[in-house]
C-alpha cells in the first residue's frame, strides 16, 4: 500500500508531483525573501561581501550553476513526457523539481536578489541556499529510496518510516550546519558541528539500507551496481560539504575559495 501522502500527490498532482511541489516552494522562498529585507531594513542586519571581487567571483559561479541546474532541467523535463510507465514519469519529475528549485535559487543569488546576512565573526553568508538545501536533499533522499524496487512498479518506496526518519536526520543536520556557520568556531557553534556531524553519518548509513532493500528486488546485476554507484557517489558528493566548511572555518581557504567551492 502506497503513504497517504503519495496517494493525494498522485490523485491532485497525477505523475508530475514535482511540478507541483515547486509551487509551494517558490511561494516560501518569495515570503522567506520578502521577511529577510524587511528583517534586515529594521534590525539593519544587511552585510556586504568584504570587497567588489569576491561579489564579481561568487556572483559569477552562482550564475554558471544556474545555468547547469537548466541544462539539466530541460534534459530532465524529457523522462516526464516520454517515460512509459508512471513510476518513472513520478521520478524524472521529481528531478525536475529538484533542478528547478536549485536554478530559481542560484539564478536569485547571482543576481544578488537575497540580502546578505553577517556572521558572529562578521563574514557575508546567503542563508538561502541552505533554505533550498532542505528542500531538495529531501527529494533526493526519496528518489534514493525509489530508485529501486522493480519487481513493484506500483510501490514509490518499500519503507516509508526509512525515509522519514532519514528526512529528520537530514532537517537537523543542515539546521545544526547553519547554526555552526552563523556561531563560527565558538564552542557552541563546534558542538553544532559535531551533532550535524552525527546527523550525516546517520542519513549515511539509513541511505545504505535504502540500498540494501532496493537491491533485494533488482532483477540484474547491472542494476545492483547502479544503485551501489549512487550510493557511493552521494557519500563522496555529502562529504565535500562538510569537509569545504571545516577547512574554511579552519583557516585553510578564505572567503572567495569556500563560495566558489
Amino acid at each position: 500500500r502506497q503513504h497517504w501522502l503519495v496517494e493525494n500527490l498522485q490523485r491532485y498532482c497525477g505523475d508530475t508531483p514535482g511540478v507541483f511541489l515547486y509551487i509551494p516552494f517558490a511561494v516560501t522562498l518569495t515570503t522567506v525573501w520578502a521577511v529577510s529585507w524587511r528583517l534586515t531594513t529594521i534590525f539593519e542586519l544587511h552585510a556586504e561581501p568584504p570587497d567588489v571581487i569576491v561579489m564579481q567571483q561568487t556572483k559569477f559561479m552562482e550564475g554558471i550553476a544556474a545555468v547547469i541546474f537548466g541544462i539539466s532541467l530541460i534534459v530532465q523535463s524529457s523522462g516526464v513526457f516520454f517515460q512509459a510507465t508512471p513510476k518513472k514519469r513520478i521520478l524524472h519529475s521529481l528531478a525536475v523539481y529538484i533542478n528547478l528549485a536549485c536554478c530559481s535559487t542560484y539564478g536569485a543569488c547571482a543576481l544578488d536578489i537575497f540580502p546578505h546576512f553577517e556572521t558572529v565573526e562578521g563574514m557575508p553568508t546567503e542563508f538561502f541556499r541552505i533554505f533550498t538545501w532542505a528542500n531538495t536533499t529531501t527529494i533526493m533522499i526519496l528518489t534514493i529510496a525509489a530508485l529501486g524496487a522493480s519487481s513493484n512498479k506500483n510501490q514509490l518506496v518499500p519503507d516509508w518510516n526509512l525515509v522519514l526518519r532519514t528526512w529528520m536526520c537530514d532537517w537537523a543536520m543542515l539546521s545544526s550546519g547553519a547554526m555552526q556557520h552563523y556561531l563560527g568556531t565558538t564552542p557552541v557553534g563546534n558542538l553544532f558541528l559535531m551533532f550535524a556531524l552525527m546527523c550525516q553519518w546517520r542519513i549515511y548509513v539509513n541511505i545504505g539500507e535504502m540500498t540494501r532493500q532496493s537491491i533485494t528486488s533488482c532483477a540484474t546485476s547491472h542494476e545492483i551496481a547502479s544503485l551501489r554507484g549512487v550510493q557511493w557517489l552521494t557519500y563522496l558528493l555529502w562529504a565535500a560539504f562538510p569537509v569545504i566548511h571545516i577547512l574554511q572555518r579552519c583557516g585553510y581557504i578564505d572567503h572567495v575559495e569556500y563560495e566558489l567551492s
